[in-house]
């Protein structure tokens, strides 16, 4: 009998809290109108907030379930400049050779091969090269084929690698500025302290570490030293073991001088490419 009175007494309240619940307000996407929640639209919108992953899975769901060629391609191309713009080469330069080898004819074209050459040289030295001269083949007159040769050409400098032939503006002022301000390879320079290497801590002076040249020049000293008297006593098996030392401290000396050398050098480069800020590539 309880339940039965429980039952109607659910039964004759239910409809009296139903009409007491609110009505929700539809949900609306945040900073979003209704007119940009629209298929690319939607996605330019997410990555001018910032949201570059959602946009490059928008990208990737209009190239799947959009009817629209035209979409289909801009989605392809997005998705590799997003790839790239993430920092993901490896991944845009997969997609960019998608997007090449299905749209060939593509107004695109141009910039995925540009974006293409920056890709591959971030994952390889000297990566952009294949790129470059395909820009150069097939689209003389594009800007991006100009921003891929100085991006390329900067790229070079950057390494401390051989610069090719300086052809525009902006290459041969890049290149006046290193041969002003670094007439000597890295090569040159580490062979130079190298040889000087040969007069003990002359080299580590020549490369800046003073203090190291201090200690190879005393620990020489009294190598050559011990060398002198054993050999004036005759004492030929330490006169082997002194010689032998003072040849390896020379021998690690040089090579530490060569290395020091050369990786000042490169830093000294980097310094001044990072300082010349209206030399530094751009994309068009």
């Amino acid at each position: 009998m309880r339940v039965l009175l429980l039952l109607l007494a659910v039964i004759l309240t239910g409809p009296v809290y139903a009409e007491e619940l609110p009505s929700l307000p539809p949900v609306v996407t945040p900073s979003l109108s209704e007119d940009v929640a629209t298929d690319t639209l939607f996605a330019e919108k997410l990555e001018e907030q910032g949201e570059v992953r959602g946009a490059l899975i928008e990208w990737q769901r209009i190239i799947y379930e959009s009817d629209d060629l035209d979409e289909q391609e801009k989605a392809a191309f997005n998705v590799a400049r997003l790839y790239q713009k993430l920092g993901e080469y490896g991944k845009a330069l997969n997609f960019s050779q998608r997007f090449i080898k299905k749209y060939p004819e593509s107004d695109y074209t141009p910039e995925v091969l540009y974006r293409m050459s920056v890709a591959a040289e971030k994952l390889k030295d000297n990566g952009a090269a294949f790129y470059v001269q395909d820009l150069r083949s097939n689209h003389p007159d594009s800007k991006w084929t100009a921003a891929a040769e100085y991006h390329y050409y900067w790229q070079r400098a950057k390494s401390g690698s051989f610069l090719p032939d300086a052809n525009g503006v902006s290459q041969r002022e890049l290149k006046h500025r290193l041969d002003t301000h670094l007439p000597r390879s890295p090569k040159a320079q580490a062979r130079i302290a190298a040889t000087l290497s040969v007069l003990p801590g002359v080299g580590l002076v020549y490369a800046g570490e003073w203090q190291t040249a201090l200690g190879v020049m005393l620990a020489s000293a009294l190598l050559a030293w011990a060398l002198w008297h054993a050999l004036r006593h005759r004492h030929i098996p330490y006169a082997a073991i002194w010689g032998v030392l003072l040849l390896t401290l020379l021998f690690l000396s040089m090579a530490r001088a060569y290395h020091i050398a050369e990786d000042n050098h490169h830093k000294k480069r980097l310094q001044l490419l990072m300082a010349w800020e209206d030399l530094y590539p751009l994309e068009p």
